[in-house]
């Protein structure tokens, strides 16, 4: 949960913070609010799975980043 000055992709890298780095994760599901480059290397940087469906309103990513 998260106010108003800070959206729910914002705080997904402090949320995995918490778990330690020597906990293996397997997978993160989220919801298309996280479907960001943000999200998506975070999730990366944890060698983990990234399972989020695409935004309402999603394009292509330009870049290959």
């Amino acid at each position: 949960m998260t106010t108003n000055n800070a959206s729910d992709s914002q705080v997904l890298g402090d949320l995995l913070d918490q778990i330690p780095l020597d906990e293996w994760i397997d997978s993160v599901y989220t919801d298309g609010a996280y479907d960001t480059k943000y999200c998506r290397k975070v999730i990366s940087d944890r060698q983990a799975y990234a399972v989020i469906p695409p935004r309402k309103n999603a394009k292509l990513w330009k870049d290959k980043k």
